[in-house]
């Protein structure tokens, strides 16, 4: 009782808009166990403020906070950018949670060559006290920080997957009936994504009448003419009415992506949505080929290739994709997917039990509960 008296409290002052380090006082007059998590709108990092730990009071911000969950960032000083420094705070004890342990060195986005060149900065600061661990998103992601920090952070790191809401896990049995295939793509960068592969196999089964797309972006060059089989929602982000209208609607994810992407995997695992996607990355730990979906091979993938040195920045990457479009491996790739949607059409039953098993592998693999004891164990760290 007396906790949720804290709690209600704590939720008052945080409305009153009232400044944050008196807001920051009363938090943890109420309570020891104040932390920041940082909180992203990023599907991969939903799981913050959809399943938090229980037990805390969260900051709503780390600038007076002693304890902090951070996200692809240090607590540094200054906002990132290739004229920034790496200067931290001291004070703060934290765990930082990383896509890729380039993302942590306060670099401009997309400038790989900065990245590289601040890793031995980067490793100076994650050996001090106040790191207590770092959390990657796969065990990928993990093996490849270790690349990068070397064996001595082995004890500093571990994987902890992200945790998808059980409540919106969803399997529509109507669909197995259905005549026709929706296949749906997801993203804004329209090379990095593979928004121009999935054209190309849209336009190669243009005849079939019993497989249609549907392509959620915002970034299509105006150049681009799509097919007749194509539905373009042209959308920076979907509201979460107009998201669950169009995955429910939609049988399979097309996602030939050459940079990663985490959180639309996510969410169509959580629909119960087989993935055909390139393997590229970590994207075998979410889609397990032939059983939840299709992983096609592709001699481009961003974090795969040497990082910084054969493209130093995003647009050098963009062109070494323009120079792979229109190659044999380019058009053996996507007469590769359209095989595999071909080969679902006509076999609705491997269709039905690869969705059975996505949504087996959603509650497994990213359970909450499961997230949330994890994390448990290295908050408890930070005291």
């Amino acid at each position: 009782m007396i906790k949720v008296i804290k709690h209600k409290i704590t939720k008052y002052f945080r409305k009153l808009r009232i400044p944050k380090l008196l807001s920051y006082l009363l938090e943890n007059s109420f309570n020891k166990k104040s932390i920041f998590v940082e909180r992203k709108s990023h599907a991969a990092f939903l799981s913050n403020t959809v399943h938090p730990v229980p037990g805390y009071l969260y900051a709503s911000t780390d600038l007076y906070s002693t304890r902090a969950h951070l996200v692809n960032r240090l607590p540094y000083l200054n906002k990132s950018g290739a004229n920034s420094n790496m200067e931290i705070r001291k004070d703060l004890n934290y765990i930082l949670e990383i896509e890729h342990i380039l993302m942590a060195t306060n670099s401009t986005a997309y400038n790989y060559a900065l990245m590289l060149s601040r890793v031995e900065q980067l490793k100076e600061h994650l050996r001090l006290d106040a790191c207590k661990g770092i959390i990657a998103l796969s065990k990928k992601t993990m093996n490849t920080a270790l690349e990068y920090l070397g064996e001595e952070f082995k004890g500093k790191i571990s994987y902890i997957y992200p945790s998808i809401d059980k409540s919106i896990i969803s399997i529509d049995q109507s669909k197995y009936d259905e005549d026709c295939i929706t296949v749906l793509h997801v993203g804004n960068g329209f090379l990095g994504k593979g928004t121009h592969v999935v054209i190309e196999v849209a336009k190669l089964l243009l005849t079939n009448k019993l497989i249609k797309f549907i392509i959620v972006s915002a970034s299509l060059p105006k150049e681009v003419r799509l097919p007749s089989n194509v539905e373009l929602v042209s959308t920076q982000y979907m509201s979460k009415t107009q998201r669950n209208e169009i995955y429910l609607k939609s049988d399979l994810m097309l996602f030939p992506v050459f940079q990663d992407s985490f959180g639309v995997y996510l969410e169509a695992i959580s629909y119960g949505m087989p993935i055909l996607s390139n393997n590229i990355y970590d994207k075998n730990e979410l889609v397990e080929n032939g059983v939840t979906g299709y992983l096609i091979d592709t001699p481009i993938s961003l974090w795969d290739g040497n990082v910084g040195v054969d493209y130093k920045n995003w647009s050098e990457f963009q062109e070494l994709i323009l120079k792979f479009n229109g190659t044999s491996k380019f058009r053996q790739m996507i007469e590769s997917y359209v095989e595999k949607l071909l080969y679902l059409e006509k076999n609705r039953s491997v269709y039905k039990k690869m969705s059975i098993d996505t949504s087996n592998l959603c509650i497994d693999r990213f359970s909450p509960s499961k997230r949330t004891l994890k994390l448990s164990h290295l908050y408890n760290a930070l005291d």
